[in-house]
């Protein structure tokens, strides 16, 4: 399971670096709506389907061309393992989408990129059964 993480986590940090350069106001926009609207959720099912267009949103923003074809693939094949957090710790996660719009507003590709290096190792903690040793941890203290 760790090589889904792994593989969404190579791919979310170069759409991130990329949708700080080429994302247009119109699509920074749509980000805050769909940021707001997570935050507005009161179920798992509301949250996710405004997650996914989020993390769809800042794929195209990239530009990234095909190479976002296969982020999406990799997070359709991550969903498939999917284990539901409960509302609210997905709305502790909704933080780092608004620190992360922020940073692409900002033109900040440094803290864009942290942001999602971030918030994607914290699904080795959370995401799967069986990964809270040793996930993210092990690549915390490589560096």
């Amino acid at each position: 399971m760790n090589r889904f993480v792994d593989r969404r986590l190579l791919f979310e940090c170069a759409v991130t670096h990329y949708a700080t350069l080429n994302a247009t106001a119109e699509q920074l926009d749509e980000l805050d709506r769909l940021m707001h609207e997570m935050a507005e959720s009161s179920d798992w099912s509301d949250y996710h389907q405004a997650d996914e267009q989020f993390r769809h949103l800042v794929g195209t923003a990239s530009g990234l061309g095909t190479a976002v074809d296969a982020y999406h693939d990799t997070l359709a094949e991550l969903y498939e393992h999917f284990i539901p957090n409960p509302i609210e710790m997905l709305h502790k996660s909704n933080c780092h989408h608004v620190t992360l719009v922020a940073a692409l507003r900002t033109g900040d590709g440094n803290e864009a990129v942290d942001i999602a290096r971030k918030h994607v190792d914290v699904l080795h903690l959370t995401m799967f059964m069986g990964l809270a040793k040793g996930g993210a941890k092990a690549r915390t203290s490589d560096g």
